[in-house]
């Protein structure tokens, strides 16, 4: 699980990350999914939070170029701040996730595909 949670100390280019995965995710994604955990230390509130600020830790570096797993990754930690009841954090990170998508320009990718599907026509 020390693995999952933090990379060993390495530069950024020996960082796993690609468009659909980095350890920000990663570990954004087991802040909300170990709270369905048959172990209760895993599934203890300090645990998740473990997992919350690890995936924040993430949050400059990735912000810096963000992906789509960026935007999932903030997303993911607006669910965990709702599920803790940390209700304004919560829409904090929804935004950041939101405003994020729309700066990449994530959303012109999916006009251009609905586009395509409603006209029957694919590039």
């Amino acid at each position: 699980m020390e693995t999952a949670l933090s990379p060993r100390p390495s530069t950024s280019d020996d960082t796993p990350r690609t468009a659909h995965y980095s350890p920000m995710l990663h570990n954004a994604i087991l802040s909300i999914g170990l709270r369905f955990s048959d172990d209760a230390q895993l599934r203890a509130i300090d645990t998740l939070k473990l997992f919350c600020d690890e995936a924040k830790k993430h949050m400059r570096q990735e912000g810096m170029n963000p992906s789509v797993a960026t935007v999932q990754a903030l997303a993911h930690l607006a669910s965990h701040h709702n599920l803790m009841a940390e209700h304004n954090l919560g829409w904090l990170q929804i935004g950041m996730a939101v405003r994020c998508g729309l700066t990449s320009q994530f959303d012109r990718c999916v006009g251009v595909m609905m586009r395509q599907r409603l006209t029957g026509r694919y590039l």
